[in-house]
């Protein structure tokens, strides 16, 4: 039993939910719909039903033909969809695969197009923010992360950089909206402050450094004759 299955105390109306919501702008006849979701087409309809009479779901006749398909823009669907996109759908393997990284990392998906797109399943972008080399990232997802997403692995020095310089594609997926796959808003924020902090602190001690390495002739500096003082 996965998390779907378990909150909506039913595997039949958690397919169905998956279904619409990993294709939520496809029109669904209820057969196509009960094959997609491996359920009867009787299941299928049962919950289309109650997914209309909740307002979810809107249905449309023409020719004789009755479609479903998801409500856009409904706040409790929004968020309806994006549980449904961490229980099924691809974020479960990209959670699974990044974790066996073993490595402390934040990973995302986004849209960087446009900020203001309600996050679809397809063609999106999946930043991950680690320090393991960006092949081993892009080998361990490419059997696992959808054919139209595109992976943007990068370090924290590097992504906090290139936020700096006021790349686009950077500063959309920080402000886009986010599907967290591993970590959450808070830790994306506590790494990058953590990396500025350092590296405030690593210019201070260089400056340090270059003083006291300062080649400046010093007249009236004599260790032999602060040797005999001392002894």
């Amino acid at each position: 039993m996965d998390l779907l299955e378990a909150l909506t105390a039913s595997r039949s109306r958690a397919d169905v939910l998956a279904a619409l919501f990993l294709d939520d702008a496809h029109p669904w006849g209820v057969r196509e719909l009960g094959r997609a979701a491996q359920q009867p087409h009787q299941n299928a309809s049962r919950e289309l039903e109650w997914l209309v009479e909740m307002g979810l779901v809107r249905a449309a006749t023409q020719g004789g033909r009755t479609s479903y398909t998801v409500v856009v823009g409904d706040p409790l669907g929004s968020e309806l969809g994006r549980l449904i996109r961490q229980a099924r759908g691809h974020v479960p393997g990209l959670r699974k695969t990044l974790l066996r990284l073993s490595q402390p990392m934040i990973a995302w998906l986004t849209r960087t197009s446009s900020p203001t797109v309600r996050y679809p399943c397809v063609g999106s972008d999946l930043i991950v923010l680690s320090s393991v080399p960006k092949s081993v990232v892009e080998l361990q997802l490419s059997n696992v992360a959808a054919r139209d997403t595109r992976v943007h692995p990068m370090s924290v020095a590097e992504w906090v950089t290139r936020l700096q310089k006021g790349e686009l594609l950077v500063r959309q997926a920080r402000r886009a909206r986010k599907l967290w796959v591993v970590g959450s808003w808070d830790e994306l924020r506590r790494l990058e402050q953590r990396y500025l902090e350092s590296r405030r602190t690593l210019t201070a001690a260089m400056s340090n450094w270059r003083e006291e390495l300062s080649d400046e002739w010093d007249e009236d500096y004599d260790p032999l004759g602060s040797e005999e003082r001392i002894g």
